[in-house]
C-alpha cells in the first residue's frame, strides 16, 4: 500500500480504477472518472490482515477484477491467490486455490497446488476454469472439488460453487496468476 491509501491502480474505460483502503477496515473500488461514485466496497481477504498482500487489477468486458496474491511466511512463493469481483455494490473475493488439493513441494519448497481456477469472460459474464499452474502437472488430475467450483459466476454471490465447466469460446483474463 502506498502512503495515500492506494492498494492498486489499473487502466479502465473510460478512466482508470483505484483500489484503496476505505478507512473503515475494508477496501473500496472506484473509477477515477470525474465525480465517479465508489463502485464497490468490501473487506480485504482475512489472510491479508496478518501480512501484506499484493493487489493487481484489470478492467474486463465483465467489469473490473482484482487479483490478490497472499505471500507465504516460509518462502517467496504465494500461500494463496484470490480474485476480487464486483457484485452490485460489494467487492467480494473468491479463493482460486480452494479445493485445488495439497501444495506441491519442489526443491524442499511448497509452491502451491498443481491446478487452480483462472478467470475468464464469457459473453460479458465472469467465469472460472480449471487450469494447470505448474510445469509437470500434465497427467495429474485436478481434484473434483476444484472442478465443482468451475463455471460461470453467480452475479449475486460469486463465492457459491458454480458447479460446471465454462462454455466454449470464453476469453481468459490475462492476469499474472502465480
Amino acid at each position: 500500500m502506498t502512503d495515500d491509501g492506494v492498494w492498486a491502480r489499473f487502466d479502465g474505460e473510460p478512466c482508470a480504477w483505484e483500489l484503496r483502503d476505505d478507512g473503515d477496515d475494508g477496501l473500496s473500488l472506484t473509477s477515477l472518472a470525474v465525480d465517479a461514485p465508489v463502485v464497490a466496497r468490501g473487506p480485504a481477504p482475512a489472510t491479508c490482515d496478518a501480512r501484506v498482500c499484493v493487489y493487481e487489477g484489470m478492467s474486463t468486458a465483465a467489469g473490473p477484477v482484482v487479483l490478490v496474491v497472499e505471500p507465504s511466511t516460509a518462502s517467496e512463493m504465494p500461500s494463496g491467490v484470490q480474485l476480487g469481483v464486483v457484485t452490485e455494490d460489494r467487492l467480494v473475493f473468491v479463493d482460486l486455490w480452494e479445493g485445488a488439493g495439497a501444495s506441491v513441494d519442489r526443491d524442499f519448497t511448497a509452491v502451491g497446488p498443481a491446478h487452480a481456477l483462472a478467470p475468464v469472460v464469457c459473453d460479458g459474464q465472469l467465469g472460472l476454469q480449471v487450469v494447470e499452474r505448474l510445469d509437470g502437472a500434465r497427467g495429474v488430475q485436478a481434484p473434483h472439488s476444484l472442478h465443482a467450483r468451475a463455471g460461470l459466476l453467480d452475479v449475486h454471490d460469486p463465492t457459491v460453487a458454480a458447479g460446471g465447466e465454462v462454455p466454449a469460446g470464453c476469453t481468459p483474463i490475462p492476469l499474472p496468476i502465480p
